[in-house]
């Protein structure tokens, strides 16, 4: 099957939450001079809180297949909860899933967005499986799906320090 574009780049399951019970603190630790900051010991109310596929790979891909270009995600998920609700939205939303591969190697990427409303957000990470796929397993996944042309364009999103230089493509 030809596409019009293939992206790759992150996947991860993601979780807004909100609540204006998040303290903003300002202290010359914190990497932008500011932190929000629960209080230790405590539980908060939030007031939304709603679950979302992320990732630059991920988001553009569903961009562009909501531009009207059949788009494909090139990476890996984790054989998980969270790789499940990627796949699903990724379906919803029109992307081709013949270029995503599950592993039981590692989870999914998973993130966490706290934000204080009007004020700001901070974003928790843990890395997954998108961010581990490496140079040759990206090159086997182009040659097990490759016709004489299997894209108009590739969209390679920003990519993860460890994964080095696609060469032959």
């Amino acid at each position: 099957m030809n596409y019009d574009v293939i992206t790759f780049g992150s996947a991860t399951q993601d979780v807004f939450m909100s609540s204006r019970e998040f303290q903003v603190v300002e202290d010359k630790k914190f990497i932008t001079e500011k932190g929000l900051c629960v209080p230790l010991g405590s539980k908060m109310h939030m007031e939304s809180v709603f679950f979302a596929m992320g990732g630059c790979g991920a988001n553009t891909a569903v961009t562009f297949a909501h531009q009207g270009l059949k788009a494909a995600y090139l990476g890996l998920i984790g054989k998980d909860y969270a790789g499940q609700g990627v796949k699903d939205e990724f379906s919803k939303k029109g992307v081709s899933l013949d270029f995503l591969k599950e592993t039981d190697k590692w989870p999914t990427a998973f993130s966490v967005i706290i934000s204080l409303p009007g004020v700001g957000r901070s974003i928790l990470e843990k890395l997954g499986a998108c961010h581990y796929l490496n140079g040759k397993q990206f090159s086997n996944i182009i040659k097990e799906n490759s016709s004489s042309s299997i894209a108009k364009w590739f969209y390679i999103a920003s990519i993860y320090k460890r994964f080095p230089p696609v060469i032959g493509l």
